[in-house]
């Protein structure tokens, strides 16, 4: 929550967001579970205080692109602009909220245009919290994109985040979703691998950098993240920064016991280890196979199920013991996708899917944003079309995980 000190200081557009942000909230604890997009929603479905919210955030949404829209076009070509970037990115985060693929795509397009226009003097003009978003968004996305769907720009990007990514020093647990870097380091490669195995003559543009990430070193990558050692690298900037979200800490601290608050850092840290694994396996290409395909790696890749649904299992059961106080549950969109996409397609496990999209209809409740019921929806109907296909049916690794985001490229963060 901003004081009235921070509200002044914010520019207009982003005044304007954060009235769209908790309008939509408010609208959407109010409506039936089957709408799942704004355009959807009947209105004789809202009380009046919903309906008016509706206009609300219909009004201020539009102030705000027309704020952003001005400031484009009076830009400089050359100089950063710190209050066009942040109304890109506040716009971003609504239209992410409203679960508005095109939209909310069109603006992480129209920010990464603006930082190529403006050259690499925006990684250090234009605030770091902003840019760490960005970054964390445009890889996500990568993930829930056919590889054929991929801007050509994507190796390019992807290369420079590379470079950038470890000179963050606000970190994960500042940003919008607190990833791990090194785990959002290791997605990014995945990314680059999808891309290759589409065009293995990318990092010989002109250019291009060289990419080395063979699966067995994103592998290596991945295992060699210890949640343990991360939180005890994190807990004491948790509980020692003066920052605003800080007073949070403390009181969810209050709240659970230290074993619980610690318990609920590690699980958070496994979701994203394991999602990441099975983001690897899902996504191999041929040249993956012999890497992959062994009776160790097999059994790798079912441990990595097993704990990312245990995980999910414990922050949830800690959020139903406490609701007031747990919170990482609702950080953990992407990992539950994951989970949900390996039930499908590996383990036919309707039982874990079902629970999976009951708790992202949960989430939706609890967060007010489409894009967790979007992904219930998109979990079923994938269940539901791999009922159809049969037991005797074979996922094919990166042609179908193309096939299953075709149609489907929701962000999962």
């Amino acid at each position: 929550m901003l004081s009235p000190a921070e509200w002044l200081e914010c520019a207009f557009s982003q005044r304007h967001i954060f009235i769209c942000l908790a309008s939509l909230h408010r609208i959407l604890q109010t409506l039936p579970p089957n709408c799942s997009t704004l355009e959807s929603i009947p209105l004789d479905a809202l009380d009046k205080p919903s309906r008016s919210a509706l206009v609300m955030f219909s009004q201020h949404q539009a102030d705000a692109v027309r704020i952003v829209q001005e400031q484009l076009e009076s830009s400089s070509a050359t100089e950063p602009d710190h209050a066009l970037f942040s109304g890109l990115i506040g716009l971003l985060m609504s239209h992410i909220q409203q679960g508005a693929f095109g939209m909310w795509s069109a603006h992480l397009q129209g920010a990464k245009a603006l930082l190529d226009r403006w050259g690499p003097a925006s990684y250090t003009a234009l605030a770091e919290e902003e840019l760490f978003i960005l970054v964390t968004v445009d890889i996500y996305h990568t993930t829930t994109t056919a590889s054929r769907q991929l801007p050509a720009q994507t190796w390019d990007h992807h290369s420079g985040y590379l470079r950038k990514i470890k000179q963050f020093s606000s970190g994960a647990i500042h940003s919008l979703a607190p990833v791990p870097v090194e785990l959002l380091t290791a997605v990014l490669l995945i990314n680059m691998r999808r891309i290759l195995s589409r065009d293995s003559h990318v990092p010989q543009h002109q250019g291009a950098q060289p990419y080395h990430g063979t699966a067995p070193a994103v592998l290596q990558l991945i295992h060699s993240f210890s949640p343990t050692n991360w939180l005890e690298m994190i807990m004491p900037d948790r509980h020692n920064e003066a920052r605003g979200d800080d007073a949070t800490d403390t009181v969810v601290v209050q709240s659970l016991s230290q074993q619980q608050w610690q318990g609920s850092w590690l699980s958070l840290a496994q979701c994203f280890q394991s999602a990441t694994t099975l983001y690897l396996y899902l996504t191999k290409g041929p040249a993956d196979q012999s890497d992959l395909s062994t009776e160790a790696m097999i059994q790798q890749r079912a441990e990595s199920y097993t704990t990312l649904t245990e995980s999910i299992a414990h922050l949830f059961t800690l959020r139903l013991e406490n609701p007031a106080a747990s919170r990482h549950h609702k950080f953990i969109l992407w990992p539950m996708v994951i989970a949900g996409v390996e039930a499908v397609v590996t383990h036919r496990d309707d039982c874990q899917v079902n629970y999976i999209c009951a708790y992202l209809r949960l989430l939706a409740y609890e967060l007010g944003t489409l894009t967790m019921r979007q992904a219930a929806l998109f979990l079923e109907d994938l269940a539901g079309e791999y009922r159809r296909r049969g037991p005797e049916y074979v996922y094919r690794d990166h042609d179908d995980w193309d096939e299953i985001f075709r149609y489907s490229a929701i962000f999962l963060l």
